[in-house]
């Protein structure tokens, strides 16, 4: 569909800067709004020839606007900002010059979009955030304490794994020399037991997630492949939203930055590691599921295909040969286990598109 006129959008917490530009007269109108309010963009917008569509810059001002704009009947896309081109002479930077870059940029076609959520998803994706978060904070507590106990002489049994029954019990039979030591490793203990109990809470909310009618269907289908659980499968229908928007395995392995990265030139061909761009939370999730076709012995033919149609559960069951095939070729031929991974991963990824666009 052909645009009279576009809209480009710097967005703020507390202002935007909009620029209008006709593309058929090269006319350019500014205006800034104190707060970022769609009716007032709306209004604005309504002046000037149609059709129209507007665009800002992906940021911690979320998707609220562009999908208030667009309910509105304004069509506003929202650009992934890793990917705008910029001049490389241009020193001078502002939100009125940004907003018309963005004008400029969209009326020529160059803006890369990103999918917009619904506040569903938006609102799944922050659940998924905030357990990976709560994973984190959990292993920067127990590191706390175990570094307390190093520095006081404390170090449990060689061999014997840590954070079981056993070793709740140890901790709490520990004697310190002083009150205040004992009351930091006391401290330093409740943080770790509340950073648990947060997790196991999200976890849970995760769980309820994946077996809801939104979306489990995609979830049951990327489990079908083994190493993928309920949950990194929730997390990488969510972050993703919809796999129909990636034409081929390729794109999607670029979009989650698994593609290695090149610098040719002539008859000179050099390629090295990943590119790791993209959607940071899906690669590692996604690499840390790879790691189970490095252990052959865990793998079991019988894939869990409950609820999915009898071809997606024949396309996982070669996908999961096949990556167990390809690692270990990879690990017989010397390949370094961080290469194996890296490898597996990228295929996963693209066993993965498949089975959710059957």
């Amino acid at each position: 569909m052909p645009y009279r006129t576009s809209i480009g959008l710097d967005v703020h917490a507390r202002s935007v800067s909009a620029c209008a530009l006709d593309h058929l007269t090269g006319e350019i109108a500014q205006r800034s709004f104190s707060e970022p309010v769609p009716q007032d963009i709306v209004e604005w917008a309504s002046g000037f020839e149609g059709p129209m569509r507007a665009v800002y810059e992906s940021g911690p001002t979320g998707f609220s606007l562009a999908r208030a704009l667009n309910a509105s009947g304004l069509e506003c896309l929202v650009g992934a900002t890793s990917k705008m081109l910029r001049p490389s002479d241009d020193r001078v930077k502002n939100d009125r010059r940004d907003a018309v870059l963005l004008a400029r940029m969209l009326s020529t076609g160059n803006i890369p979009e990103v999918g917009i959520p619904d506040p569903e998803q938006e609102a799944a994706k922050d659940l998924v955030r905030m357990r990976e978060a709560s994973r984190a904070a959990l292993t920067a507590a127990k590191l706390r304490l175990s570094h307390f106990l190093l520095r006081k002489g404390y170090s449990y049994e060689k061999g014997k794994k840590t954070w079981t029954g056993a070793y709740e019990d140890w901790l709490r039979h520990l004697v310190f020399d002083s009150e205040l030591d004992r009351a930091v490793f006391d401290e330093l203990l409740a943080d770790v037991l509340a950073a648990r109990d947060r997790k196991e809470r999200l976890q849970k909310m995760v769980e309820e997630q994946a077996r809801s009618a939104r979306w489990s269907p995609m979830v049951s289908r990327l489990s079908c492949m083994k190493g993928v659980s309920s949950y990194t499968a929730l997390a990488i229908a969510v972050e993703i939203g919809g796999f129909s928007r990636f034409p081929n395995a390729r794109a999607f392995q670029s979009c989650v930055g698994l593609l290695t990265t090149e610098n040719s030139t002539g008859a000179k061909v050099h390629t090295g590691g990943v590119t790791k761009t993209g959607n940071a939370l899906v690669r590692k999730l996604l690499v840390e599921a790879s790691w189970l076709y490095l252990r052959p012995r865990m793998l079991n033919p019988t894939i869990a295909s409950d609820g999915v149609p009898a071809q997606v559960a024949e396309h996982a069951r070669k996908g999961c040969m096949r990556l167990k095939k390809r690692a270990a070729h990879l690990q017989s031929g010397g390949k370094k286990g961080c290469v194996v991974v890296a490898a597996i991963s990228r295929e996963l990824a693209g066993w993965l598109w498949a089975l959710a666009t059957m």
